[in-house]
């Protein structure tokens, strides 16, 4: 078993530190101004349990590692994981710039403890993205039998490479073959 963690690019950490600080001080706001007093309390403490939920469900969904076995790939996340067998898998692909051009969120997290969700581009089709970044080569993308596809961002400099972008397809073809 061979795990590596999730690449995260500063881009993550700016947005997700900003959107925080924002809502902290949104409820600071809504605590101490006369918004609590003009809606009421209950009106108010919805507005931060709405908040704090959003957050709670897209922290749960980040992605957290990444574990390549002799029979799957394991992406594990804040609660969970998804397990992909390797008998499912057609292909283990580097993405490209290119490929993300147009890209569009359908239900899914652009930033916020990562890229998480269901998202489309007109090259990929429909795909679902646990990963830390949005940048060519950092992704990758398991396409399944089944049309699926899943695209990751593995610090390949774990796997004993910074810039080789064959790297990781090698480290998976070692374990498979």
């Amino acid at each position: 078993m061979n795990t590596c963690k999730v690449y995260f690019d500063n881009s993550v950490y700016v947005i997700t530190g900003i959107v925080l600080c924002l809502a902290a001080a949104l409820f600071c706001f809504l605590l101490y101004s006369k918004v609590l007093e003009k809606y009421g309390f209950i009106i108010t403490l919805s507005a931060a349990i709405f908040t704090t939920g959003i957050f709670l469900v897209v922290l749960l969904y980040a992605p957290k590692y990444y574990t390549i076995t002799s029979e799957q790939i394991i992406i594990g996340k804040v609660y969970g994981t998804i397990k992909i067998n390797r008998a499912d898998v057609e292909a283990v692909e580097p993405v490209t710039d290119k490929d993300l051009s147009s890209c569009i969120r359908k239900i899914a997290s652009g930033g916020l403890f990562g890229y998480i969700g269901k998202f489309y581009s007109p090259k990929l089709g429909d795909f679902y993205m646990y990963a830390g970044t949005m940048k060519a080569p950092k992704l990758w993308s398991i396409k399944l039998k089944s049309g699926k596809r899943y695209v990751i961002s593995p610090n390949c400099s774990q796997i004993g490479s910074n810039s080789n972008q064959c790297s990781f397809v090698e480290f998976v073809d070692n374990i498979w073959n």
